[in-house]
């Protein structure tokens, strides 16, 4: 659970320090990660004016499967336009 917070950490911070304009959602660029044998997918979903104009909410979604049990942890933020 731990490096799956940090994935979703890294994905957050990799997103918001893009320019607003070429937000889009994705599949990361190290996904999929690799941790003591286990592979962790990492996904991101950006919708437009939500919650409200000129602005974006991101969520980060990693999962990944251990010992045959399936797992997820979702990190949500909103990211706002400050060109205008």
């Amino acid at each position: 659970l731990s490096h799956a917070t940090d994935l979703a950490a890294g994905e957050m911070e990799d997103l918001r320090s893009l320019d607003y304009a070429t937000l889009s959602s994705r599949t990361a660029p190290n996904s999929p990660d690799a941790w003591n044998g286990t592979q962790f997918t990492i996904q991101s979903t950006v919708t437009r004016d939500s919650p409200a104009a000129n602005m974006s909410t991101i969520v980060a979604l990693v999962s990944w499967t251990q010992r045959g049990k399936s797992y997820s942890y979702t990190l949500q933020s909103i990211y706002a336009d400050t060109r205008t």
